[in-house]
This record gives C-alpha cells, structure tokens and sequence, in this order.
C-alpha cells in the first residue's frame, strides 16, 4: 500500500541583514539604493550601479537600500532602520511538482538597479518603474520590476508588516485576508546563460536611459547634444552580467534575449563597466580654437582575477584593448565619468587664481572627462585615462587638429599604439602615515550636486579585511589643471638644478684634469640619462617655462594631480561591502553605508567642517566623519546554533555568539534582540556564546546553556537576565531539554500535587545535571554574605527586582564515562527515560525517576551528535557524525535500520509529531525529510548556503525552522501537495542530468581548441588564441530547453495527427447526405484549439530566452512541419511577433538542412521546401510590414497627445459650454 505524504517547501528566511560576508564568491556589488522617483541622466550615469561603482545624489528623500540576504533582496529604510521591502523569486519544480510559491533556494550574489522614469512620460506624479537585475549562483539572471506602490505599501506602519511575510500554509483560503502579506514574488525576467557558474557582477547601459531632465542637456553644445540623443533614442536597454568562468554575456533586456557573449578572460569576472569613447578626448575645444563634433563609440571595460583588464567594443564584439600590467589579479574596477567647462584657449591660467571655470563664460565649453579606476591585490588603485583611440581621432579631424589631440603621457610612454583607448595616469596616493599591501576590496564612485547645480565627485576605496573605507574627492578641471602647473614646476625646477650642478661637476673634473671613478661592477649611467631626457621632452611638449601654456595643455596630467584624499571612515568590525548613499543634504556631506562582517549595517556622514579664521587647514582635516545609525536588530553577527519554538509556536529564540533574539514567527519581525552578557559574574569575560536555547512553561522565559559553562534565565518582556547559574557546569553546554510538568497548571502556580519542571544539561564535562524551577524570593543571593556588589546606589538590593521571576535549583547529578554531545528525555510520562549520548559514540538509557540504566546502544563510527524519541517512545534515531541515521527499538535496544543519504555530519535531528517521520539537518546544507517505519527519504530541501546547526518544530508539524551558520532561518511549510517517492527521485536524476549536461557543454571556444589539438596545430600558442573567436551564442542548452524542444515535437505530432482526423472526418461527411451530417467534436487533448493554434499556443508558453535553445532541438521532419504551421498562422496574421522570430531562427540555423534536404554533400538542393521558403518570405514582409505601421501609427498618436497636452499646459483656457469635446486628434495625417 502507497503511502500519502504532503510535502514541505521553503516559504520564507529571516535573520539575515545581508549575505556578502557568507558566500565564497567574489562579488563586489551586494548593495545598492532604489529610489522611489524617476532621476534624471545626462552624460554621466546618474542611476546607482554598485557593480561598477556609479550612483548619484538626484534622488528623493526617501531611498531605499537594497542588500542581498540569501534567497532574497530585502530593502531597508534607513531613516526608520526598519526593512520595508523583501524580493523573492519562485521555485518551480520541474515535472510540475510542488506548489510553484516556494522561495528559490539559490543565492543572491550580485544586484543592480536602474530607474526608468515616471510612466506617465511627464513630470512627477507619475507612477516610478524600477528594474532590480539580480546574478544567482546557479548562473541565471533574474530581473524585476518594483513599482513606487509596492515600496508605499510595505513601508506603512503595520503590526503585520506587510509584504515582507510569505505563507503557504493559508494559501487557499478565501476567509483568511493575506494578500498584503506576501513580499514580492512576481515572475521577474529570468535569463540563462551561464550555466552552473555563479554570476557575480551585473552593469547596466545607464547612457540608454530614455529621461532627459538634466538641466545641463540645455546648456551643452551641440555636439555633446546630439550624442545625448543618439544614446537615448536606442531602442534596447542593455545588461551586461560577468561570471566565475570569466564569461561576459551582454543582453537585451526589452527583446528578453542574449545578444552575444564575449570569450576572452581566464578567471572570475570581478567588475563590469558602460562607457562611451568622445572622439575629442577631453574637452571640445583643441589647439586652434577648432570645434570637433562629438561622437561617441560604445564600449564595456570587465575586469577579472586573471590579472586582465579588458575593453570591448560592443559593436565589433571583440577586444579592442588588454591592460595587463597589474601585479596579480584585478578585484575591482569603476568608471567615472566628469563634466566640465573648458575656457577659451586665449586665456591664461593662472597659477594664484581661484575663480572656478564653472561661471557665465561665453567663450567656455563643455568637456568630458572618462577614468577607469582599478583595484588590484598589490593594495594599489592605478588610474587610467579613457578616450578614443588615436587611430579613430585622426580618421575624423584634420592632421593639423588630431596633433593637439594627443593622449594623455604621450611625452612619457614616447610611440603609443594608435588603437589604445585607455592611457596610464599613475596611482592613487595613501593616506597620511598609511602602509597597508591589503587588495582592494570594492571601488565606488558618486557625484553631489549643490544648489549652484555644481557638481563635486567622490570614491571610496575599501580594502580587505580592513575596518575602514579610504574617501578621494576629484577636482575640478581647473584645480587639476592648477595642480599640474605646481607639479610640472617643481620637476622643472629640479631638473634645472641638477643640470647645474652637474654641469659644475664637469667643470670641476675637466678643470682637474681627471674623470669620476668607476667600479667593475657599476652600470652606465644610461638610466639617469634616459630620465632626464624625458624630462625635457615634458616640458618641452608642456610648453617650456610658460606657465600658462602649461596651464592650457591637458596633457600629461596624473592621478594625484585629479585626486586628493579627504578623510577616512571608520567602523567598529572588518567592511565587507559599501556604497554611497543618494541621500541629499543641503550641507553638501556625504553619506556612506558600510555592510559590516557581524550581518550589520553602519551609516556613516563625511561633512565638510568650517575654516577657522586665520588657521590654515590641510584637505583632510577639513572633513569630518561621524556615525549617525546602526542597524543590527535582524540579522546575527554569527552562525545560529540554537532554535527553540514556544508552546503555542509563536515566538522563536535564536541563539549565536553573544546575542539571543526573539522573533514573531507570524510576520519574521525581531521582538527582542539581547545582548549575552552580565555584571554578575566575576571572571573578566563578561559575553557568553550561546549554544543551546529551550522555552520555559508559559513562554515568558528562557534557558539558555553557554560555550562557558553558565546557565542564563531571561526574561522576554523586559529583556533582563533573570537569573544567572556560573559555572552550573565547568565546560561546554551542548545540550538543553526540558521535561513538562504532568498538569497544564503555569509554571509559577501553587499546586502542591503538581510535579515539578525540571531542565536537564549534557556538557563537555562528563555530567548530565538535573535542575527544578523554583520562584525567586527576597533571600536568593548564592552567597550568605552581603557583599557592596549586591546593593545598589539607594542600598536596596538588586535581587528584589526579580522576585517571582524563576530560577534553578540543581537536584541531581549523572556522571558519564565521556563527554556528552546530547541528551533528550522521553515523553512516555509514566515510564520516562533519559537518553544520552557521549563522545565515545554511544547512546545510554536511564530511568529518569532512579537514574538507573537501562539500555546502551552501539552502532555508530563516531559521535551521534543529534538524538531524538517518536512520542509513543517506540522509535529513536540517532544522527552522527559518521553521516549515519539509525533508527532503534526501545524494547530491547535493537537496531531497526540504518540510513544513509547526507554527505556530512547530522547535527540536529526531530520527530514530527504522532507520526514515525522525522527531520534531519546537516553540515552538508541540506534538511531531509526521512519516514522511520518505511526506511525512506521523503523530501530533499535545499536552501542554505553553509551548514545547518538546528531544527525546530511545531507542535502540529505545520512547518519547520532551520539555521545555520550562513546566519539564517529557513521556514519550511507544509503545503496541501502530496508527494510521490518515484517523482522525487526522478527530479533528482534531472537536477544530476543538468550538471553533467552543463559541464559537457564548453561552447565554440572549447570546440575549436579541440580541434586545433587534434589537428597538431599547437606550435605557437599565443598565435592559435588570437584566431579562437572572441564572442559566441549567449544562451546554451538546457534542462527547461531541452523539454520545451519535446513539448513542440510532441505538439507537431498531435497537430498532424488531428490533421488527419480532420481530413478523414470532412471525406466521410461529404459521403453522407446534408441532413445527416454532424459537426466534429473538438479534440481535448489540443485543448478544443485548431492545430495551427495549439502550435501557437505552444510556442507562447515557452520562455523567450529558451526559445532558440528549445528550436535548434528540433529535427529535420519536424522542422519542416513547424514551418508549414508558421505559414498558416502568418496567413491568418496570428503571432506575428513570435512566428517571425522562429521562422528567423529556423532559417538561420538550418540553412544547410533546410536547402539540401540534410544531405549536404551530395550538393543537391531540397526543392520540395523551396515554394514554402518563397511563401514564408513573402507573408514575413507583409506581416511584419503592417506591424512596422501599426508601432508608427502609434507612435506618431502618443507624440500627438504629448503635444496638445502639454500646450493645454502652458496656455490658460477658458472652455466654452457651448463648445464641444476638443478632438485631439484633428490634424495628425499631417505628421
């Protein structure tokens, strides 16, 4: 006989503030800010964009911070501390099993975000479309879309908190309002591309932005005009994800599908980065005054761990530039892109003069300025100057003019390759008395703009394993230009008193007749010469001793020229991550929120101090740093190790390393966060590390056993240590159980029949001890002596204020041969045992009343660190280290069966309730779901992404928590879906099928490699990678293609097969006279549709970017026959979109079969398909055609509205009752 089981599914995960400190994969972007307007863009990128380090300040007042936090993204709102958002995706099963609501149980490695703007296409008021893009660790790319609603509603301030809670467990019922309660879990975009290998960095093309409210577009020249509207009238918006296999994949988010993917890099891609490429260089105004029009040329800067910095041309889709002079691998990369004015070249500059280029200047332009900054693990920040190549900027302008466009150190570096786009501009400066070699971590960039719309750029560069973040500010252009006539001075200064005084040298020696002294061993001075040499022709190229032809040449300027530090912040733990607020103040500071190492969030403010009256300050001391927030209240600094449920499963405790907190298991809110620590004991330590948690009667209290060896008693409500035990036992508590009393009567009651409540501790010290509770008095001091310490300042004693709050009294003591790991009593109460298990790997059983043993149970190789008794005290399973389960007989102690199935150590394990199923966790990430009468694993969860230490279950077995040291909780609910054991090993078959499929699959590069292999062409190795190609397909094969390839075979047979049926039927109806002919039933199994509908139907449900995947699939009979159907439905101007697109595809990919008929090399072409090919073309122009007029039509309709709307807008009218409704329309044939 089947058994029935209901399946249990991941629903929702709390405890985790952000996950950047968990995961083993670099990634430098875990945070970032969504905002509820719509920002503005000009020639800079103004939307936030951790993963290369942009973000911008033209943000409201209320800006959301986003943090990946597992299988989640959750938003806090910094003014409040307080999550308001969560983001969730949905796992489906595959063969259709489960629910479809579960919580996906991969991580969030990477996230980014980009405002699209008001959707109303005017000013505010309109309703803010965000798209959060999200790298998985499963290799997928999921984007969604958040709306300024869904921010409004899970920010109110509500007992419930909605939209940050998700059940399945009331999912189906209507009586029960939860709607508002589920965090968003819409269907976002999900792209595959990169198979099984994490995606860590994600880069939005902000440039295609389509909002234009910048007020700087109106005041730009045109050049810079007409390259704004070239990037914004694209009709794509790009995303452009990295991965740990070194593969960058650039997709077309509006199409829903990959573009291409670029091969190149040989390690994990750290950082992806958007830029155009002016052709001018800096600045629109060169040499002789002549105005270059700008034209911008689109290109992605990816760095990686192979030491590689790359710039990729995304028109070519090649590499047009390899910087490979790091010293080791490149962590972290940004661009940052400046705008400034540019002076008439007639102008001096000088030196003493402070007014800014940035007034009412006639004769100024705007220039730009472009900088690839990059991080490398030598602890060095090297900064490079982006622009056109020079080959480009010659092929454009006149000779005369492309001679003063050279690059930046082009005197230095002497003959530069003509197709470099990006130059070398030096190193960035350490602070002041700073010697630190630590990689860099993390590079971010943002821009504050203050009411004069000046706007002032900042970076911050973090290092790792450090406790600081290191802040430069970038000068204006004309304080840079400054800077480098100071510096170029100096050097000229200096040379000229060298070659003084080594003209006196020579003068002196010839004089005496006489040469200098040389040893053998000392080399020519060919280095010295060289550098001086190259100081002339710096200066020479600078412009000799002219300060102002120094001043006016933007030549060889260098980072220290363009950046100056300006102070430090600092935190109270190691910085995992960072990014800058887009916070506005109208003091001009600046905001930072540091994710710390403890699952913390730090919001720190750099403010600019005043200057004294006659002092003179330095640039670092003028900026102040101070501490406005932390936020800690949700998340542990460290793994959990403890979970215990109250009576009526409604509050949980979690126990880590110096903290206990108490959440609301309804809504996932923390009611009490309590710091482990007390003034009463006295050794110095004063922190405890928690280890193991229980409930007390009443659920108003808590036992909590510590690393030290004390037994804490707290009080929820106030939050206080009730009751401290020290050294209840001399080493570690591992475990805690507590034996309910025989009555329902409270805890505190006075019932003298009633038995008493006794907690029961297994520590490391060989000793399993029995405790009772009893209420406090007035007189409970553990010493007869009155010592000053127990009276306060009033002399009133500070026992008196826990009177009537409970407290242990040691009873009894059960002395072991070995350490004990666990310990658990029964729960039969009229023959109660007490089962222990010790670090000589075996379980003993004791009567609980005289303590006298009962049973020893041997079996396992090593330590059972988790035990646990069914309630009919039948059954007990063990869990060992061993990763063995064995379940015994508590008759005679016999061993039923043992199980196998995790792949580390069991550390936790629980029966459900009336049931012989039970739970297990362990260290290998996994919860199994296993049924002891039956001998077999039900249910496999996945979820956590480090090893689980606890399991907690409800009473009724309605859902089950779990945590780890990934900082957790996992809520897992038993939903109304039956399970069946055939499927569930069938999926696991699947999920082993797709990672071997994955690693099989190693794409064009792998293949011709191979091939060249085989060929023995392996003689120079550099020469064969430069013919290997450079970009490929995006997406790669699948388990969701490789089945969506099935569903349309099998759709084209049942098409063919109801073809058929339907011929037959039409012949046997003309036979037959009219009054005896009958309409044909409809097929069920085509779902009532016609075949060429179902077709349509089909390729409907099959996700776009698995659509070309799931067509290459298809053989050459049924390839053919999907073409016949594409006909049809083209005809009938169905799906035009969609048959196009596969019409496309098929022809592109099959051209061969499709022409020849599958035999290629007999060279004889296929004419059956050639009539249909013709057809296919002709109904394709036409189609596609009439849908090119409609999109005009009603482009051309909005553009219209546009117009009269915002007319209506700028002119005062009076209407007319008489007259009538205004026919917006009137005059669009005009257009």
């Amino acid at each position: 006989m089947q058994h029935t089981y209901l399946r249990y599914e991941c629903a929702d995960a709390f405890s985790l503030t952000t996950s950047s400190s968990t995961t083993s994969t670099l990634t430098t972007s875990p945070l970032t800010f969504l905002n509820n307007n719509a920002r503005s863009t000009g020639s800079k990128s103004s939307s936030t964009n951790t993963s290369s380090g942009k973000s911008s300040s033209s943000s409201s007042s209320t800006s959301i911070l986003l943090s990946t936090a597992g299988s989640q993204i959750i938003g806090y709102n910094l003014r409040t501390n307080e999550p308001c958002l969560k983001i969730g995706h949905r796992e489906l099963l595959s063969g259709g099993l489960g629910t479809g609501k579960a919580l996906n149980s991969n991580e969030v490695l990477c996230i980014t975000t980009r405002s699209t703007g008001n959707t109303n296409g005017g000013g505010g008021g309109g309703t803010v479309h965000s798209k959060v893009a999200t790298g998985w660790k499963d290799g997928s790319v999921r984007i969604f879309d958040i709306h300024d609603m869904d921010i409004g509603n899970s920010a109110s301030a509500s007992t419930t908190k909605p939209g940050l809670v998700h059940s399945l467990l009331f999912e189906s019922d209507s009586h029960d309002d939860r709607t508002n309660e589920e965090f968003i879990m819409r269907d976002p975009l999900v792209l595959n591309g990169h198979n099984n290998s994490s995606v860590t960095c994600l880069a939005f093309d902000e440039t295609n932005n389509g909002n234009s409210n910048n007020k700087r577009d109106s005041t730009n020249n045109d050049s810079t005009s007409s390259v704004g509207r070239e990037r914004g009238q694209s009709a794509s918006q790009l995303l452009a994800s990295g991965s740990s296999d070194g593969r960058i994949i650039l997709w077309d988010i509006i199409a829903e599908t990959g573009l291409f993917r670029l091969i190149g890099h040989k390690g994990p891609i750290t950082d992806l980065s958007f830029s155009y490429l002016e052709s001018h260089g800096d600045g629109s105004v060169r040499g002789r005054g002549v105005r270059v029009r700008s034209s911008s040329e689109m290109v992605l800067l990816s760095s990686s761990l192979d030491g590689l910095v790359k710039i990729w041309n995304i028109e070519s889709q090649c590499c047009v530039q390899t910087i490979a002079n790091h010293n080791g691998q490149v962590t972290c990369s940004s661009v940052v892109s400046l705008i400034h004015n540019v002076s008439n070249p007639n102008s001096d500059v000088d030196d003493n003069d402070d007014d800014d280029d940035d007034g009412d200047n006639s004769n100024a332009t705007v220039g730009h300025r472009s900088r690839f900054i990059t991080g490398c693990i030598d602890g060095k920040v090297r900064v490079w100057s982006m622009h056109s190549s020079k080959r480009m900027v010659e092929s454009s302008v006149s000779a005369s003019t492309a001679l003063t466009t050279g690059s930046e150190n082009a005197g230095q570096d002497g003959d530069i390759n003509q197709d470099d786009t990006c130059t070398y501009m030096g190193t960035l400066p350490l602070p002041p008395n700073t010697i630190s070699n630590e990689k860099i971590q993390s590079i971010q960039y943002h821009t504050i703009t203050d009411a004069n719309d000046d706007e002032t750029s900042f970076i911050g560069i973090l290092r790792s394993n450090t406790k600081h973040v290191d802040v430069y500010r970038i000068r204006s252009f004309s304080d840079t230009m400054k800077k480098k006539v100071r510096r170029l001075r100096r050097k000229r200064e200096k040379h000229s008193v060298k070659q003084q005084k080594q003209k006196s040298e020579q003068e002196e020696n010839q004089s005496a007749g006489r040469g200098k002294k040389r040893g053998l061993l000392e080399d020519d001075d060919d280095e010295e010469e060289n550098e001086d040499n190259g100081v002339d022709e710096l200066l020479g190229a600078a412009g000799g001793g002219d300060d102002g032809q120094l001043g006016r040449n933007e030549d060889y300027i260098k980072a220290s020229d363009e950046f100056e530090y300006i102070g430090t912040v600092r935190s109270s733990h190691k910085i995992k991550a960072f990014t800058f607020s887009p916070h506005k103040n109208r003091s001009g500071s600046i905001r930072l929120v540091l994710s710390l190492s403890t699952n913390a969030l730090e919001t720190h403010s750099i403010t600019q101090s005043p200057k004294k009256d006659g002092e003179k300050q330095s640039t670092a001391s003028e900026y102040d740093t101070n501490l406005i927030s932390t936020l800690d209240m949700y998340g542990h600094p460290s793994g959990i190790r403890s979970i215990a449920l109250s009576s009526d499963d409604t509050f949980a405790c979690t126990v880590s390393k110096n903290v206990a907190k108490v959440w609301n298991v309804t809504n996932r809110s923390c009611i009490r966060s309590l710091t482990l620590s007390s003034s009463k004991i006295k050794s110095k330590k004063a922190s405890f590390y928690g280890l193991c948690v229980t409930f007390l009667p009443g659920d108003t209290h808590f036992v909590l056993g510590t690393r030290e060896g004390h037994l804490l008693i707290v009080d929820i409500a106030s939050g206080d240590i009730v009751y401290f035990e020290e050294k209840a036992h001399e080493k570690e508590i591992w475990s805690i159980d507590l034996k309910n009393p025989k009555s329902n009567n409270s805890m505190l009651d006075n019932d003298e029949n009633r038995s008493a409540i006794t907690i029961m501790t297994g520590s490391a010290d060989k000793s399993v001890k029995f405790w009772e509770i009893e209420r406090q008095g007035n007189n409970t001091s553990d010493n007869d002596d009155d010592s000053d310490d127990d009276y306060d300042i009033d002399g009133e004693s500070k026992f008196n204020q826990y009177q009537n709050h409970p407290m242990l009294v040691h009873v009894r003591t059960l002395q072991t041969t070995d350490d004990v790991v666990a310990c658990r009593y029964s729960y039969d109460t009229t023959k109660r045992m007490v089962f222990v298990s010790t670090l000589d790997s075996q379980i003993k059983v004791f009567f609980d009343d005289t303590l006298k043993f009962f049973l020893s149970l041997y079996g396992h190789s090593l330590p059972a660190l988790a035990i646990d008794a069914s309630d009919d005290d039948t059954l007990l399973a063990s869990g060992g280290a061993d990763k063995s389960i064995k379940i015994w007989g508590l008759d005679f102690g016999d061993t039923h069966r043992t199980l196998y199935g995790h792949s580390d150590s069991i550390t936790d394990l629980k029966f459900v309730k009336k049931t012989h199923n039970f739970f297990t966790c362990s260290k290998d990430t996994t919860v199994r779901y296993w049924d002891a009468d039956r001998f077999e694993q039900i249910l496999l969860l996945t979820g956590h992404s480090s090893e689980i230490n606890c399991l907690s279950l409800s009473k009724t077995g309605a859902f089950v928590l779990s945590g780890g040291m990934d900082r957790q909780v996992r809520v897992w609910e038993r939903t109304r879906d039956m399970v069946f054991l055939e499927e569930e090993k069938e999926r696991e078959l699947e999920a082993a099928f797709d990672n071997v499929d994955g690693k099989d699959d190693k794409g064009t590069e792998h293949i011709l490699r191979s091939r060249g292999r085989n060929e023995g062409d392996d003689d120079d190795d550099n020469e064969g990678d430069e013919n290997l190609p450079q970009s490929e397909a995006a997406v790669r094969r699948s388990v969701l293609s490789v089945s969506s390839g099935d569903r349309i075979m099998e759709a084209l047979e049942r098409a063919d097969e109801e073809l058929k049926e339907i011929a037959l039927f039409n012949s046997s109806q003309k036979m037959k006279n009219a009054e005896d002919r009958t309409n044909r039933t409809p097929n069920f199994m085509l779902l009532g549709m016609q075949p060429s509908a179902y077709i349509l139907w089909v390729l409907r449900g099959i996700k776009s970017t698995e659509l070309e995947q799931s067509l290459l699939i298809l053989p050459l009979s049924h390839i053919e026959r999907l073409i016949y159907y594409l006909i049809v439905l083209l005809r009938k101007g169905q799906g035009v979109e969609i048959c196009s697109r596969a019409a496309i595809c098929l022809i592109k990919s099959h051209q061969n079969q499709i022409i020849f008929g599958g035999s290629g090399s007999s060279g004889r072409k296929n004419s059956d398909m050639s009539v249909p090919l013709r057809e296919l073309r002709r109904l394709l122009k036409v189609r596609l055609g009439e849908a090119r007029d409609t999109v005009g039509y009603n482009i051309a309709a909005m553009r219209m509205v546009i117009r009269v709307t915002n007319e209506r807008k700028s002119q005062y009218h009076i209407p007319d009752r008489n007259e009538g409704p205004a026919d917006i329309w009137k005059g669009l044939d005009r257009l």
